[in-house]
């Protein structure tokens, strides 16, 4: 299953790299800038949305930590472990958003769904976010 959501996430990736390589080609033929400007707005886009995206390939508990496992690009396969009394806030649309505590402040972690509607892990969110709110009541 993981290497399912992880090929559909690097076709997704050179999709839009493509996209971009074609939209910045249109606009040096219009413009005739040079060709070094375009290829480096090109790399600093494609850069950015390589680097941004994770994707949430499995989300596990055992007591009160919850393991996240995700994939990106540069970094593969990382798992972070959050107790539940360290994550703040989550919210969940399009992609996954988790606020926690870290060692140094507040930080936040954006994790796209590259899963089918059907797909185990909108249960694990669920779930997750039920477990949350049941943690805030009992801490307030």
């Amino acid at each position: 299953m993981n290497e399912q959501l992880i090929k559909k996430h690097k076709n997704t990736i050179t999709k839009n790299f493509i996209i971009v390589i074609i939209s910045f080609s249109v606009l040096f033929y219009i413009y005739s800038q040079s060709i070094i400007t375009i290829i480096l707005l090109v790399f600093s886009i494609a850069y950015g949305l390589i680097k941004k995206t994770k994707i949430l390939l499995e989300i596990r508990e055992d007591e009160n930590v919850i393991y996240f496992i995700s994939y990106s690009i540069f970094n593969g396969i990382k798992e972070r472990n959050l107790k539940l009394k360290q994550i703040e806030k989550i919210e969940f649309d399009k992609e996954l958003i988790i606020t926690y505590r870290g060692e140094y402040g507040k930080v936040i972690d954006t994790y796209n769904l590259n899963a089918e509607p059907w797909n185990n892990l909108y249960v694990q969110i669920k779930k997750l976010k039920l477990q949350h709110q049941e943690c805030k009541k009992i801490n307030l």
